[in-house]
């Protein structure tokens, strides 16, 4: 269990702060404040996970030994807990939240319209 930000109190799980975004943050259940790990931790989970992934298929192809592959999932598991394990819950309001999902929402519909101004001028 992790302490929350808020009142520190262990409340927190390891399955809540793995997940927690300023999107969805992690639920304190003694104080219900809410708290979320830095969206820069979270990629640099999944860019340990990709790296890992292709460098594993590349060296297991150089090195023609399919065993190697066998490591990918060891690393990702051990690079996420180091990486969640050391990794601080920030305290977060509603507003705050509320502020995220807006934001998140408008960075997807701006991507959404990019790629469709892309897929119009660039391809059928």
């Amino acid at each position: 269990m992790y302490k929350c930000p808020n009142c520190n109190s262990s409340t927190i799980t390891w399955w809540k702060k793995l997940n927690a975004t300023s999107v969805f943050p992690a639920k304190c259940k003694q104080c219900r404040g809410l708290s979320y790990v830095s969206a820069w931790k979270h990629t640099a989970v999944y860019l340990i996970y990709e790296a890992s992934f292709w460098g594993f298929i590349i060296l297991a192809l150089i090195m023609q030994s399919w065993l190697i592959l066998a490591l990918i999932p060891m690393i990702i598991v051990l690079c996420s807990v180091a990486i969640y394990k050391f990794s601080k819950l920030n305290p977060i309001d509603e507003i705050g939240v509320a502020a995220s999902k807006r934001e998140t929402y408008l960075l997807l519909f701006i991507a959404f319209l990019i790629l469709s101004v892309g897929g119009i001028i660039f391809g059928t």
